[in-house]
């Protein structure tokens, strides 16, 4: 697949081309920033998403963490969920980094077993004081 503004220049298409051949090109940051840097996605001006949540899977690292990063410059609130303390603590503080007033939440379990998965998580945001 390749992004909307893929046939805008030649060397954007064959970058474009060349990064969907590989897996590091396609599902990860590398895609994503290489794409940015030749003028593809750029941030999406005037989107304003304050006041949404928004659930990003794999975001401790990769495009999962572009995607929060991205989210977070427009004003959403990120959750996620790591295995790992420590990846959950290095992703929160990039994050925090580039986004100093951004609402980033992880929540660390390993959802690959059932008893990795904290019991209490309290109500979700939406549903309030329940």
């Amino acid at each position: 697949m390749t992004s909307p503004t893929a046939s805008s220049t030649p060397l954007a298409r064959a970058a474009d081309l060349a990064l969907e051949a590989s897996i590091v090109g396609s599902y990860t940051a590398v895609g994503f920033r290489a794409r940015n840097a030749l003028g593809h996605w750029p941030p999406p001006v005037g989107t304003d998403l304050r006041g949404r949540t928004f659930l990003v899977t794999g975001a401790s690292r990769g495009i999962g963490h572009e995607t929060a990063s991205m989210l977070l410059a427009a004003g959403a609130a990120i959750r996620s969920v790591s295995q790992s303390a420590e990846r959950a603590d290095e992703a929160t503080r990039r994050l925090r980094a580039r986004h100093p007033d951004g609402d980033v939440d992880f929540t660390v379990a390993d959802l690959t077993v059932a008893d990795g998965v904290p019991i209490d998580l309290g109500p979700p945001p939406y549903l309030g004081d329940a």
